[in-house]
């Protein structure tokens, strides 16, 4: 009887155990979506939106590499005239990804990233004494380690805490002009840590399919 219970014990314990791996060979497929609209005494709307996609696949077990893409906007129309700023962003690049099971159904996971991102900035000023249309466009290069915590809320599903980036380096190309006509390009590198910020102002929340 000992036996028997025993063996059961150990199948149950191995069960979970072998369910909360990422296995070799399982693709991962998720992302992130946010959008939000809003009005201040500063401007008459405001409104963000972003999205985010990721795919991968388990080249073993725990470890996945994958690539993803990105886009992200923002509108802001002033309350006092008709000047409004427009920013649009696109990201691509590749990342490998390591989880470690915390306990049943919870994994800590860090991820390093490689990624290429373009953003444009359109500022139209509508004022008495400035009418002009100023473009701002940069392009950047960076690699950063992101950690993260991720709980398994269906079989397959994953929810995702996403922590701001332990380290991240940065180098980006920025050119400005006004009403068409280039004014200067300036060419910037960076070195960011998580101790550089709020951590708070930075949480990200997202979801992966694991299958």
């Amino acid at each position: 009887m000992k036996t028997k219970l025993l063996t059961v014990a150990l199948m149950t314990c191995a069960y979970f155990y072998s369910n909360a791996q990422v296995e070799k060979g399982s693709t991962l497929l998720g992302g992130q979506l946010g959008f939000t609209t809003q009005g201040d005494t500063s401007s008459k709307k405001n409104t963000n939106g972003q999205i985010a996609i990721r795919a991968g696949k388990a080249y073993k077990e725990n470890r996945v590499f994958g690539i993803n893409l990105g886009y992200a906007g923002t509108k802001n129309e002033m309350n006092s005239n008709g000047s409004e700023q427009k920013n649009t962003s696109f990201t691509a690049g590749i990342f490998n990804r390591c989880y470690k099971e915390l306990g049943h159904d919870f994994y800590f996971f860090g991820e390093a990233g490689l990624g290429y991102s373009y953003g444009k900035t359109t500022v139209k000023e509508d004022l008495p004494s400035s009418k002009r249309k100023i473009n701002q466009t940069s392009s950047s290069i960076g690699l950063g380690v992101t950690p993260g915590i991720a709980y398994r809320v269906l079989d397959h599903l994953h929810m995702e805490l996403l922590i701001p980036s332990l380290l991240a380096v940065n180098y980006s190309n920025n050119k400005v002009d006004f009403d068409g006509t280039q004014q200067f390009k300036t060419n910037t590198f960076s070195f960011n840590t998580a101790f550089s910020r709020n951590p708070l102002e930075s949480l990200g929340i997202g979801f992966s399919f694991i299958f």
